[in-house]
């Protein structure tokens, strides 16, 4: 009897809706972790790329220096340090004739006013730029080296990585006219800003290692996560792909508010007054452009997915 032939091979209706239940919330379940994996992906590409990346953070390091706010900083900081390691004042009254000596102190003061202004003027000169551009390119092939380990000169053991700002602090007083009279006063650590010291590199180290493994697989088990979420989905592969498209956009919605959460913190924690406040605020948006145009990206990605499921089936729509 057909049948029952028919009855015996055909799995009961229960059972199919079961697996097909059990797909479904399987797939879902892969569009979750994917979309979070998306959103590891774009911190660890852009880490790996860009912030570790000496020939990109320079170009990067050249618009900082364009920046009104962050030139203003420097150049505060510059002067300040100037001030810091050579007593202008005193050196001021050597070559003066005795009578004149008074206006020593005066002329230092006017001089410290005035500095500021002078090397922010100044940086937006090709020279000054180009001296702040190797200082930094310098710092940062210094900090990659270390954290790949491949540094001849500084170790985990007794190194420090700095950002040598030196030659800036001997253009400044060139600027103010005391070269000639502070140059020979400036010790070698003058004008350097310490930025890793050597009980923090062995964390560093370790973090850079799981940073640079992750930046390779990340990507790809991002992708065959998303691939098995939509084969999985069998017939239900419009909504799968719709699902797909919201945890893409979510991804790049939460990444920029991230971004955005953490520039607020660092920036608070690091500075102390409000025109530091500013050039950190302007130092944050510069250096994480490209990481907010990958969130951006994935916001509109997220919406034609949600589009393309959309329009899809059989009706006059997906033509």
């Amino acid at each position: 009897d057909v049948r029952e032939l028919v009855s015996d091979t055909t799995p009961p209706v229960t059972a199919v809706r079961s697996e097909s239940r059990a797909a479904s919330i399987g797939s879902y379940v892969l569009v979750a972790i994917a979309g979070i994996l998306l959103f590891l992906t774009t911190f660890a590409v852009w880490v790996d790329r860009v912030a570790l990346e000496t020939s990109v953070f320079a170009d990067t390091s050249s618009e900082l220096v364009e920046d009104e706010a962050i030139r203003r900083a420097v150049a505060t900081r510059v002067i300040d340090e100037l001030y810091d390691a050579v007593d202008v004042e005193e050196e001021l009254e050597g070559p003066l004739p005795e009578d004149v000596e008074s206006l020593a102190g005066p002329t230092a003061a006017a001089l410290r006013q005035a500095g500021p202004g002078v090397v922010e003027r100044a940086l937006e000169q090709p020279r000054l730029q180009r001296l702040w551009r190797e200082a930094v390119t310098r710092s940062h092939a210094t900090l990659v080296e270390v954290l790949e380990e491949r540094s001849g000169t500084v170790s985990t053991e007794e190194g420090v990585v700095t950002l040598d700002l030196g030659d800036l602090i001997l253009e400044a007083s060139d600027r103010l006219g005391v070269r000639d009279t502070v140059e020979s006063r400036l010790d070698e650590d003058t004008g350097r800003i310490e930025l890793f010291r050597s009980d923090e590199l062995d964390t560093a180290q370790d973090s850079f290692r799981i940073l640079n493994a992750l930046a390779w697989l990340l990507p790809i088990l991002t992708l065959v996560v998303f691939g098995l979420a939509l084969w999985l989905a069998g017939g239900r592969r419009r909504v799968t792909v719709r699902a797909i498209g919201i945890a893409i956009f979510l991804s790049g919605l939460v990444g920029l508010l991230a971004v955005n959460v953490a520039g607020w913190y660092l920036v608070g924690e690091l500075t102390a007054d409000r025109q530091s406040h500013a050039a950190g605020e302007n130092s944050w948006d510069i250096v994480t452009e490209l990481l907010r145009g990958s969130f951006r990206l994935q916001v509109v990605l997220g919406l034609f997915f949600l589009l393309a499921a959309w329009i899809a089936g059989a009706g006059p729509r997906a033509v």
